[in-house]
């Protein structure tokens, strides 16, 4: 009988995957909004092509299209600073005495 006043007891924590989860249904009522909103149809144009969709289609399209195109510029600098971060941390277990250390490698040089 103690064991189920405990569970009672206990308080529901907010935690910060909670948080996050409120946001995204909330982002994802506003976009069924704005669909609906913007639902009447336009006649898209690209050189000699033309074809008719809803507006919030084409500006989704645009937006995802948008997140792709700064993804992929970042990715290789995203890339980089990983390996430069790995680098780094070799580096600071060396000076800590954990792994010996290496020669510097030669341009070239494999």
């Amino acid at each position: 009988m103690e064991a189920t006043d405990k569970d009672n007891q206990q308080e529901t924590k907010v935690t910060g995957h909670h948080i996050k989860l409120i946001f995204l249904m909330i982002f994802a009522l506003l976009l069924v909004v704005f669909a609906i909103q913007n639902a009447h149809p336009v006649e898209i144009r690209l050189w000699f092509w033309r074809f008719h969709a809803s507006m919030a289609l084409a500006l989704m399209i645009c937006l995802v299209s948008g997140f792709l195109m700064s993804f992929l510029y970042f990715l290789p600098l995203l890339q980089r600073k990983d390996k430069v971060l790995g680098i780094k941390e070799k580096e600071i277990a060396r000076l800590k005495g954990n792994i010996p250390r290496q020669p510097p490698r030669q341009p070239g040089y494999r």
